[in-house]
């Protein structure tokens, strides 16, 4: 016989006195502290890079007039162009730019932006236009 044998399977004798929590109460008591709450999202949101505005020079902004002219006098053929755009950040200084490829459907004179199928991009946030045919 060895060490212990008459004892291995013996059921654990549970105290009278005090009520017995389930699984789940008592990974309850293991789990993390979390003293700031809300801390962990304000770092990420912190450290989430954005990137500033670009300012152009005149010859930018003279050849992106020549190339809105050239959209205006063509919007019937529905023009394919590869613009990049600035978008503000809604939750801090900055953005970061999209770029988009598709026909312009039209020119909205009053918001002052180029119309496309699923978005509409303000012509003071262009920051890179080309025609593709």
């Amino acid at each position: 016989m060895r060490r212990y044998d008459d004892i291995i399977n013996l059921k654990y004798p549970l105290p009278h006195t005090k009520r017995l929590i389930d699984k789940k109460e008592r990974a309850g008591q293991f789990s993390p502290f979390a003293a700031l709450e809300g801390y962990g999202d304000a770092v990420l949101e912190t450290a989430r890079y954005t990137e500033r505005e670009r300012e152009f020079d005149d010859d930018f902004l003279e050849n992106l007039n020549r190339t809105l002219s050239y959209i205006r006098d063509n919007i019937s053929l529905k023009p394919l162009v590869n613009v990049t755009y600035f978008v503000k950040d809604k939750k801090k200084d900055g953005g970061s730019y999209k770029n988009l490829e598709d026909c312009v459907l039209k020119i909205n004179e009053a918001e002052n932006a180029l119309v496309f199928k699923n978005t509409s991009v303000p012509i003071s946030d262009i920051a890179f236009i080309t025609l593709i045919k």
